[in-house]
């Protein structure tokens, strides 16, 4: 995948400004893990952007990436996401989602809106205790019709997916009922531990800021700029 400017500017919101720091800090702070591991969850259509959007009919769905064959825990799927760098690459951690997401779905992202799901903990062998953390983000937004995988996925709406063959091999858009179910449409999907219940925790995230938005809410109060922490408004 070819590189984008980085950092690629973006905003926070209050929810996300914990996480704006580095990866060893993080570490540091939570001292029985080695290692990071961060994620990002994609819904289309976006979150919408004042009251009068919120009457929409259509049905959120989230992008689902399936692992490679050759890949261990071959043919699951997940979110975009992998293994948080130090600060020489990775400034934060919301910045290891945005190179995350570039890297194993071509999308870029422009707003990090909250965590979803809470630390997933799992232990290797070689590499020690591994913490993973999953935020739910905006991507930006072309105008080049359905997207198209290197497999058995289907674009939705104008987010145009680029799959990296060397980690994945599809991609689809589901909804809450079809994750709950494993199935979208002929194909079925299958979940590591504790990924079904992060995406539907997404969900109901999404959920209460739409219900928050119809109320006269902000939804999320805006941050900072270029992963810049920020204050609420």
């Amino acid at each position: 995948m070819a590189n984008i400017p980085f950092p690629h500017p973006f905003t926070t919101t209050p929810a996300t400004t914990p996480f704006h720091i580095p990866k060893t800090d993080w570490l540091a702070a939570n001292p029985r893990f080695a290692n990071l591991a961060i994620g990002a969850v994609v819904f289309s259509p976006p979150l919408p952007q004042s009251p009068n959007q919120t009457t929409t009919t259509t049905t959120p769905k989230i992008l689902l990436l399936q692992r490679a064959a050759h890949e261990a825990y071959a043919n699951t799927w997940e979110p975009p996401g992998g293994g948080c760098e130090d600060a020489t690459i990775d400034r934060t951690l919301l910045h290891g989602v945005g190179r995350e997401l570039w890297e194993e779905a071509g999308l870029v992202m422009t707003r990090v809106m909250a965590r979803v799901g809470g630390v997933h903990a799992w232990s290797h062998k070689v590499k020690g205790q591994w913490a993973k953390i999953v935020f739910w983000v905006e991507v930006e937004r072309g105008a080049d019709g359905d997207g198209n995988g290197n497999g058995n996925g289907n674009g939705e709406g104008d987010v145009v997916v680029r799959l990296d063959p060397k980690e994945h091999q599809a991609f689809v858009w589901a909804s809450e009922e079809e994750v709950l179910a494993g199935r979208v449409g002929g194909v079925e999907v299958g979940f590591m531990e504790g990924a079904r219940e992060m995406f539907v925790d997404a969900f109901r995230v999404r959920r209460e800021a739409v219900a928050a938005l119809g109320e006269g809410g902000a939804g999320f109060a805006e941050g900072g700029e270029d992963g810049g922490v920020g204050v609420a408004v």
